[in-house]
């Protein structure tokens, strides 16, 4: 591997932090936005397999971004973060799931109901999304009656 790219991945592997409160929960926002803008752009890489390994390190960075920004409490930046792994991967679970919740509590009801749908369309048996839809179904329909 090259340069850039060893220490991109080097990075990344050293970034295996658990949620946790104050501090190291804004470390580790800090490191997997780090990784993933050193592995923004893969064009130029030319070790193919590891231009795959790259991409899917960038999509558990955002989606690690996007747990960060729940946590947080900025659904708009969790959004975001999950919008850029469902650019890659359209049916990847997690990113909809953490999109529904922020969408939900951004009041978006009807989007984060969308994101819920194609997600059991994916995963039947996802109970937390399942609980989530009822929530969500109840949400939209006291927004109906308003």
């Amino acid at each position: 591997r090259g340069g850039r790219e060893a220490r991109a991945l080097q990075a990344a592997e050293g970034g295996r932090v658990t949620l946790l409160p104050g501090g190291l929960l804004l470390a580790a926002l800090k490191r997997y936005q780090h990784v993933a803008s050193m592995l923004a752009y893969l064009d130029d890489w030319k070790d193919v397999g590891t231009k795959v390994e790259a991409a899917a390190l960038r999509r558990v960075c955002h989606l690690n971004a996007a747990a960060c920004w729940l946590k947080l409490g900025d659904w708009h930046q969790a959004d975001t973060a999950c919008g850029l792994v469902l650019k890659e991967e359209p049916e990847n679970v997690k990113a909809l799931f953490r999109r529904a919740r922020a969408l939900q509590e951004m009041g978006e009801y009807r989007e984060a109901e969308q994101s819920l749908r194609k997600l059991l369309e994916i995963d039947k048996e996802n109970k937390e999304a399942s609980r989530m839809l009822v929530k969500l179904r109840q949400s939209v329909k006291s927004e109906v009656e308003q």
